[in-house]
């Protein structure tokens, strides 16, 4: 019983710093000429959970955190988005992950891969507009670049097992 009340605090702790995350960063965008371009400070703790707890923790903290988000900070649109790309970033993620065959940053690089053309699925049926095709190539780099970084850092982390 004490293990699974210490694994809830934490979850709500992690929860917080990720909206914090998620708030931040989106009041100091990277690159304000490319739109939905960021570096995905609050992914970090997904990969933390999945690689630390397993993906059930991963997902809920995942879904959870861009529920609230976009109640406190958003809109519709914004948790559309949002939940496309982590609805294909997570299936990838865990799938490599118990494929073993890629480090915690070739996981990290694939799901944000994965994140960035979820969304551009929605864009499309938002929008109606194939166009949205030509932004794919700056999405699959800003996405391998991101999620590089993540993965690298959480792959530090994890070394020191932070959780």
């Amino acid at each position: 019983m004490r293990l699974r009340t210490e694994r809830l605090a934490k979850m709500g702790l992690l929860l917080a710093l990720g909206m914090i995350l998620s708030y931040v960063e989106a009041l100091f965008p990277i690159a304000p000429s490319m739109p939905g371009v960021k570096i995905g400070l609050a992914n970090m703790l997904v990969i933390l959970l999945l690689y630390s707890y397993g993906w059930k923790y991963g997902a809920v903290y995942q879904f959870s955190r861009i529920f609230l988000t976009a109640i406190l900070f958003g809109n519709l649109f914004s948790c559309l988005y949002s939940l496309a790309g982590a609805v294909l970033s997570m299936a990838v993620m865990i799938g490599l992950k118990r494929a073993d065959f890629l480090d915690t940053a070739g996981v990290s690089m694939a799901g944000g891969i994965a994140h960035n053309i979820g969304q551009l699925i929605i864009a499309y049926f938002v929008v109606q507009n194939a166009a949205v095709g030509w932004y794919l190539p700056v999405l699959i780099i800003t996405g391998a670049l991101s999620g590089y970084v993540i993965g690298f850092i959480s792959e530090i982390l994890l070394k020191r097992k932070l959780l």
